[in-house]
């Protein structure tokens, strides 16, 4: 039988369409899958995009939700319609008791797992960058900010418990770089206070003191007062020292602070670190600082600390205050050296004062009398010659001047100078 190859041809050219049908379903199915893959891609984008909005926009209204909650727990306590005159310095007035806020707890909680954190993976201050440390960090920064809005509300209502729940130095620079942006700051610097007594609410007819503080640098802050400091009136050159968070800062009532450096004691006292040696030393320093603001609420505005130039410290700058000659003088003699080193003999004003010349006596060189008597005495201010009257000597002017005041001092019977009383 002849072979016959039509059928052949025909049955190939059918598969070639069948294959051809096939490629082009195969394709279809294909931009099917990559546009439904791409669709589905995009959706995801998109509704990823829009849970985190989600989620920024509900961070943002959980925070106006505390701040519109604070602001109405302060207005219903203060029972006063909120108005352009009720401001910080009303909430301040106004202020109840924040700090048992849950907030701190929280923080204090996240700052213990940060350091644990720290110790245990030895990760840097860039740890929101790290995935598996993300939420962590998201839950720290949210709980900074809320943590930063109730402590400034402390500042203003009660900065003395606000210093006390500030934490140190050295614990904040452990922070990342966007949580300490929310964290307080520690100031200390020689400043001007300004205060301003103003009487605008009926309800309160005694006013309000408004205090503002300008440091050296040109920043202002809002000052809140307490303790020792509460009635403090303007002030140019004090040294003050807090923690500031925004435009307040609370302002501690002492000019200095006590603190330790590298193992070194040292004080305070505006932008200035000083050593000490000494506790003597520091007390009569501490209570010089006392004086002197003390002496400008009486005299004038200005505060005029004790001048520590071209001392490395207090030790030099007491040195470099009191003389001890190691000889064998007359009284007469001994005040005849003073006059010409333009000084004086010592006047002791304090119980700080007595115990730094007494510890400054035990190392000075012992004496011997004309018998050979070892001796360890020194003249101060005191006399037992019937002729001395003595003389008034002013320690702001550095003046002196005769008086007609008769001591009538007789051998053994000493008396002070110019007081003419029994020693």
């Amino acid at each position: 039988m002849p072979l016959s190859f039509m059928p052949i041809k025909r049955l190939y050219r059918g598969r070639g369409k069948y294959f051809a049908g096939l490629v082009l379903l195969c394709a279809s199915v294909l931009i099917f899958l990559v546009k439904s893959t791409q669709s589905r891609l995009i959706w995801d984008r998109e509704a990823s995009s829009k849970s985190s909005a989600a989620q920024t926009l509900s961070e943002e209204k959980n925070e106006k939700s505390f701040l519109a909650d604070a602001k109405e727990e302060v207005m219903s306590k203060a029972k006063t319609k909120p108005d352009e005159d009720y401001d910080e310095w009303c909430q301040a007035r106004d202020y109840k008791d924040l700090s048992d806020h849950q907030v701190f707890d929280q923080f204090e909680e996240w700052m213990e797992q940060f350091e644990e954190i720290s110790r245990d993976f030895h990760v840097d201050f860039k740890i929101h960058d790290h995935p598996n440390f993300k939420s962590f960090f998201q839950t720290g920064l949210k709980l900074s900010r809320t943590r930063a809005k109730v402590l400034q509300r402390i500042i203003r209502g009660d900065p003395c418990k606000a210093l006390e729940m500030a934490f140190d130095e050295e614990k904040l620079k452990s922070l990342p770089g966007l949580i300490l942006r929310n964290m307080e700051v520690w100031q200390s610097e020689y400043a001007d206070l300004e205060a301003m007594h103003v009487c605008y609410d009926p309800k309160h007819p005694k006013g309000l003191i408004k205090r503002t503080v300008r440091f050296q640098n040109g920043k202002n802050f809002r000052a809140w007062v307490y303790g020792k400091r509460l009635n403090l009136q303007s002030r140019k050159g004090l040294s003050i020292w807090g923690i500031s968070i925004g435009d307040d800062l609370a302002v501690s009532d002492l000019p200095y602070r006590e603190k330790e450096i590298a193992g070194e004691a040292i004080i305070a006292l505006g932008d200035e670190q000083i050593k000490y040696a000494n506790e003597y030393e520091k007390d009569l320093f501490l209570r010089e600082i006392r004086e002197s603001e003390r002496r400008s609420s009486n005299r004038s505005h200005q505060v005029t600390y004790p001048l520590l130039a071209g001392s490395s410290g207090i030790t030099q700058y007491y040195e470099k205050r009191y003389k001890v000659y190691d000889g064998l003088y007359t009284w007469t003699d001994a005040v005849q050296i003073a006059n010409a080193q333009n000084g004086r003999l010592a006047t002791i004003d304090s119980a700080e004062e007595n115990r730094l010349i007494w510890n400054l006596l035990q190392t000075a060189s012992t004496g011997t009398d004309s018998t050979g008597a070892s001796l360890k005495y020194a003249w101060i201010g005191a006399t037992d010659n019937s002729e001395q009257n003595g003389s008034a000597w002013d320690a702001e002017t550095n003046a002196t001047s005769a008086l007609t005041l008769q001591i009538s001092a007789e051998e053994g019977d000493w008396k002070w100078l110019g007081e003419g009383k029994d020693v």
